[in-house]
């Protein structure tokens, strides 16, 4: 159970820095064109 929670908040994490990046790379697209 433990692990699993673990590997839920890895995988939660991941996705939030793959949204974080997402959105600057969007908007440092929007600021350049």
């Amino acid at each position: 159970m433990q692990s699993d929670a673990k590997k839920f908040f890895l995988c939660e994490k991941r996705l939030d820095v793959f949204h974080k990046t997402g959105f600057d790379r969007l908007r440092s697209a929007k600021e350049r064109a």
